[in-house]
């Protein structure tokens, strides 16, 4: 992971407008993702986590403050089309950013629009699809799929466009448990690539893979650190909604029964190693 900023957020600020007055749903917030680093953003619904994807996406146009995606100023209207092109976007409902009748064709799309000669997106299309494990699927129907499958689907059609950074806003919240263990297959996968992340959740258990956390509540982020240190202050956990993830849980109680369990175990492949480690030395 490289120390240079893909994201930087310097006190954003972004109000929705309507007849009735402003509503302020992001206030003040500062956050960097480095290159190549998995960042997770939680907090309870109405925290913002939404609104501020989109501003990372040039979605949304701050109304103070600044976001800059790899250097680029998101209010800079010249810069748009390669910040998209830079950070892509995965919505939590997959059909709304399916777009054709046909896997491969909707795959096309992106790198379609980017005026690509039809061989090379031929070969954009084939690539991105081995990499979701949907490559059977190319000349299938996209509403014949399952809610997980749409989803690599969508995440094939980011893959295409070669992004640097890929935002996730909740790409699991609408799947069944074999759905969300496909998608969190992709973003393992992705993270082997040095792909920068930035998944928007509020599973503990997808969280608690990332490299670091931001924590949110009322437009604000309230807490940012480690897995480890997030998931050990129960306090912040409880506080906002968050459910802490299994094998924290399991943790938790092997150290109120006397185990001395490693407060940086956080994740369930650590608690198991350590759970064989320590029958193998008994």
């Amino acid at each position: 992971m490289s120390e240079e900023a893909m994201i930087k957020c310097e006190d954003l600020v972004f109000e929705y407008r309507s007849e009735q007055g402003a509503v302020r749903a992001l206030d003040g917030v500062s956050l960097t993702v480095g290159k190549g680093e998995f960042v997770a953003i939680v907090g309870r619904n109405g925290s913002g986590k939404t609104t501020l994807a989109k501003c990372l996406n040039a979605l949304y146009i701050p109304d103070s403050g600044k976001v800059l995606i790899d250097g680029m100023d998101t209010k800079d209207d010249s810069h748009l089309w390669d910040i998209r092109q830079t950070c892509g976007m995965v919505f939590q409902n997959p059909d709304n950013q399916l777009v054709s009748s046909i896997v491969e064709d909707d795959v096309a799309f992106g790198p379609e629009n980017l005026g690509l000669p039809p061989a090379l997106i031929e070969t954009r299309v084939r690539d991105a699809l081995d990499a979701v494990g949907m490559s059977e699927y190319a000349k299938r129907a996209p509403h014949m799929l399952s809610g997980g499958q749409k989803q690599r689907i969508a995440i094939a059609g980011v893959l295409a466009m070669k992004p640097r950074c890929i935002i996730l806003d909740e790409p699991t919240a609408m799947l069944d448990p074999k759905g969300r263990k496909e998608v969190m297959g992709i973003i393992d996968m992705l993270m082997k690539e040095d792909i920068s992340i930035v998944l928007i959740t509020h599973f503990m258990d997808e969280a608690v893979k990332a490299d670091k956390i931001y924590v949110m509540d009322l437009g604000r982020v309230i807490r940012e650190g480690t897995p480890e240190q997030i998931f050990n202050d129960h306090e912040i956990a409880e506080a906002f909604g968050t459910d802490l993830p299994c094998s924290v849980v399991i943790a938790k109680k092997l150290r109120e029964g006397g185990m001395e369990v490693p407060r940086d175990i956080v994740t369930e492949e650590a608690l198991v190693d350590f759970l064989a480690d320590r029958e193998a030395d008994r």
